[in-house]
């Protein structure tokens, strides 16, 4: 059975933190994210632990299945990221705000489509920080 970077993430994190797993502990490290890849996997250990035990079964479902893709990644400044995902008509943050994007740097803007339906939408900082994560409008 392979293990996703996720999980490894977040048995690193629990075992460095033994009082996480009892919730008193909520800092989750910070990894950097000097590629796509990194970014990616810094996304996913980041919903797992902190986005999706918020979302209700449905959208829990819904990111679980678009998360089982591949995202499109692509480098951008924060705030060029922050004025493009401003003007696409972005719906519902699950996590973060555009504010978080008006800074200084390059991100890692994920997007994982959901064809029909509504894809998710992710900010990623060079410092492995998600400043942003939302779902995508449909279409």
């Amino acid at each position: 059975m392979k293990t996703s970077p996720a999980a490894l993430l977040l048995a690193a994190f629990l075992a460095a933190n033994p009082l996480a797993a009892c919730g008193r502990e909520t800092r989750m490290p910070t990894p950097s994210a000097p590629d796509a890849a990194a970014a990616e996997a810094r996304y996913r250990a980041f919903h797992d632990a902190a986005i999706a035990p918020r979302l209700g079964e449905p959208d829990r479902r819904r990111a679980a299945g678009l998360l089982e893709r591949k995202p499109a990644a692509e480098s951008s400044s924060c705030r060029a990221a922050r004025k493009e995902i401003a003007s696409s008509g972005q719906t519902r943050n699950l996590h973060g705000s555009l504010d978080a994007l008006d800074r200084d740097g390059d991100c890692w803007v994920l997007r994982w489509d959901g064809l029909l339906g509504l894809g998710l939408g992710a900010v990623v900082a060079r410092d492995g920080t998600v400043l942003l994560s939302w779902w995508i409008p449909e279409g």
